[in-house]
């Protein structure tokens, strides 16, 4: 055998099996040191967690109180269903089903399992950088993933990410052995299911596999071999997954239910390229890929460099990036065993996979370790190919550069983790807890309702409340078509808060709900307002029928007596009512109705008024519909010809709407005549403030002219 310096692991596999086992106290060592590292790091997290976070944050851990712990509370009362799983699988429910056993609470379940994978993946991570690279390597990369802001963050938060990185990382050190074993490939293939049916990007598992069989082949098998392995472990795979494609199948069709297409979608055509996609959306990749095939490939290949930079500049501080960076470089100029090979086609195919949407650094852990041992190579030096610091032991020079640029990356990534958890210790929801505890007992009084549904921004409040939660319109033309979503998806309460404000600034009018009738405020703090939506408003409910019914009489009594301002107030009323419920043609019709009526009035100031009113709404209802210029025309019906008859801020207010729908169209000189009128009809009113907005606007629009 070939002379080989001190410290280097073997190159070839059966050279690896004549090698002499290693000391007992390095097999303490590798067992003890990882093991009181993690619990070291769990017990700091858990400190942290339980010291200063009391609640969720609104960012990664809206996805536990608006979807996993729902789908864990279903499964606990034997609620399953394929529908309580719309974007990932249904492992994490069964893990947190099982924590919840002992701890009896839902959130402190979440954190407790994510501290004990965090820990479990810090150990299995350890052993497998070990075997591959050498203790030197194994060590920094245990301690820099631990020190990566986001590991360390979402090990004492309430998500799935650390149950997915633990079962990743379990199967690839499973599969990627010096000596190939039958019960690692059955174990390994079993637990890249269960990462699949954990998160569905989990898929990159399989096909890295496979091409870690036939392409890197590292036990140098006959092809024949290699295809045996590969059909084995993708037999059973499927077999482990089998149980959810059935129910599945059954539930919904479609052999894997799954909505996370629309993160594709978003990433490709979000934004500008958002009118190209299809009512309904894309029903599959392939259509999306087919939509633009030539944009499809270019958008994506310029998605890997900025992954690339996205990660060294995100995921890490810049320092640590560029160590990062040089130890990828590194691998250009040596030559890594084939088991080495092996270990990097798992992050590179899970990288490549996530070109296809969005970056988020926490979606980045799983390539994470890879990048971290590239790093300490780079430094430490590793078995398998030459070391880029040749002799760094041997050097004190070198030597001290390692030990500074090792400081410099664990001062520059500890001093990141404190950074993020001030920012997300100065952003907690507390108020949650006490308006949540309120809506729990003003939902208790309620009769009829088992669980009331409550619509806010984000879900904690659904949570702590006991409430059943819906999301807030992703897009919203105005009150009427705000409150028609709300109403229609049966909402009893709508919530709005500091969260809110954030989400939607310039949308004032959600502190203002209440002036509409039947929405009541029922709580209110600084941070949060809480309204109740009467029953008699939805129209699909006992009480709005009996609501609609009472109107409609009284409109066909008045018709019965010809009564025209009943008509018109009996249609105002209806009108009203279809649009909660966002019935728009009805709308129409009885606006219309109300406006022939209001036209027969005798009292001309009693006419323009009602009949300003009432077209003035029917042109809300057009622009909600986007039917401009239908819109604009009941404007136009209104500013002249009763500019007398009505008050001020009516009309101003009508000609500050058709201002806005008309740039809309691309008219600049009906909008400037809108927003000169509205101008002299708030200097009459003697309202500065307005004023000086308005005028601000026609100064803006002269501008863009």
């Amino acid at each position: 055998m070939a002379h080989r310096r001190q410290g280097e692991r073997p190159t070839d596999a059966r050279e690896l099996r004549n090698q002499p086992s290693p000391a007992g106290r390095g097999r303490h060592i590798d067992s003890l040191l990882p093991l009181c590292y993690a619990v070291l790091f769990c017990a700091i997290a858990l400190s942290v967690q339980q010291t200063y976070f009391p609640i969720g944050d609104t960012g990664v851990e809206s996805d536990f109180y608006g979807e996993l712990v729902v789908a864990a509370q279903k499964l606990h009362g034997s609620g399953f269903a394929v529908a309580n799983y719309p974007f990932k699988g249904p492992v994490y429910s069964f893990a947190l089903v099982a924590i919840y056993t002992f701890v009896r609470d839902w959130y402190l379940s979440a954190i407790v399992l994510n501290l004990v994978c965090a820990a479990a993946g810090l150990v299995v991570i350890y052993r497998l950088i070990l075997r591959l690279f050498g203790r030197r390597v194994a060590v920094p990369t245990m301690i820099g993933i631990s020190l990566v802001y986001e590991f360390f963050l979402l090990a004492h938060k309430a998500s799935s990410d650390m149950l997915f990185l633990l079962l990743c990382y379990g199967a690839v050190a499973l599969l990627v052995h010096e000596r190939f074993s039958w019960v690692r490939l059955v174990a390994a293939s079993a637990v890249s299911a269960l990462a699949f049916l954990t998160r569905y990007n989990g898929f990159f598992l399989p096909v890295s596999a496979i091409i870690l069989f036939m392409a890197v082949n590292p036990w140098r098998w006959t092809w024949r071999r290699r295809t045996l392995v590969t059909l084995v472990y993708a037999g059973l795979f499927c077999v482990v997954c089998v149980p959810w494609f059935s129910v599945s199948m059954h539930e919904t069709g479609r052999l894997l239910a799954t909505r996370n297409l629309q993160n594709v979608t978003q990433e490709f055509y979000g934004g500008e390229r958002e009118a190209e996609i299809p009512a309904g959306g894309f029903t599959s990749t392939f259509e999306l890929i087919r939509h633009d095939p030539v944009y499809f490939v270019t958008h994506y290949l310029a998605n890997i460099p900025r992954h690339i930079w996205s990660d060294m500049r995100f995921t890490f501080e810049l320092w640590t990036g560029i160590l990062v960076m040089l130890g990828i470089v590194r691998l250009g100029f040596v030559r890594p065993r084939r088991n080495q090979w092996g270990f990097m086609v798992f992050p590179l195919v899970y990288f490549l996979s996530m070109c296809v949407i969005f970056h988020l650094p926490r979606l980045s852990l799983p390539v994470v370790p890879f990048y971290i041992a590239a790093a300490s190579a780079l430094i430490f030096g590793g078995s398998g190919g030459s070391q880029l610091l040749t002799r760094i032991y041997g050097s004190r020079t070198l030597r001290y550069c390692a030990i500074a640029a090792v400081a410099g990356a664990v001062l520059f990534q500890g001093r990141r983790i404190i950074i993020q958890e001030r920012n997300y210790y100065r952003r907690r929801p507390l108020f949650i807890h006490k308006a949540a505890g309120y809506l729990k007992r003003h939902a208790g009084q309620r009769d009829g309702i088992a669980r009331p549904l409550i619509m806010a921004r984000k879900p904690h409040i659904a949570y702590y409340a006991d409430l059943e939660y819906q999301h807030y319109p992703k897009r919203f033309n105005g009150v009427h078509d705000f409150l028609a979503y709300a109403v229609k998806r049966r909402v009893d309460y709508i919530v709005y808060s500091i969260i809110e404000k954030e989400h939607f600034p310039g949308v004032h009018f959600l502190g203002e709900l209440d002036v509409t009738p039947g929405v009541d405020r029922i709580y209110t703090e600084s941070e949060i307002v809480i309204y109740q939506l009467a029953d008699w408003i939805n129209i699909a409910k006992p009480a709005g029928k009996e609501m609609l019914a009472g109107y409609i009489e009284t409109l066909v009594a008045a018709e019965r007596d010809d009564d025209p301002i009943s008509i018109v107030n009996a249609c105002y009323q209806i009108a009203g009512l279809y649009s909660m419920n966002g019935r728009w043609y009805d709308v129409e019709t009885y606006l219309e109705t109300g406006i022939r009526a209001a036209g027969r009035l005798t009292e001309p100031g009693e006419a323009g008024k009602h009949t300003v009113v009432l077209t003035l709404s029917l042109a809300r209802i057009y622009l909600y519909q986007g039917r401009n210029r239908e819109g604009i025309d009941c404007i136009e019906r209104i500013i002249g010809p009763y500019a007398g008859s009505v008050q001020p801020e009516i009309l101003a207010n009508a000609c500050v709407i058709g201002a806005r729908h008309s740039e809309s169209l691309g008219d600049e000189t009906a909008a400037l005549r809108y927003l000169e009128k509205a101008l002299d009809l708030y200097r009459s009113m003697g309202d500065d403030r307005q004023s000086a907005y308005i005028q601000q606007s026609i100064e803006d629009l002269g501008k863009e002219r």
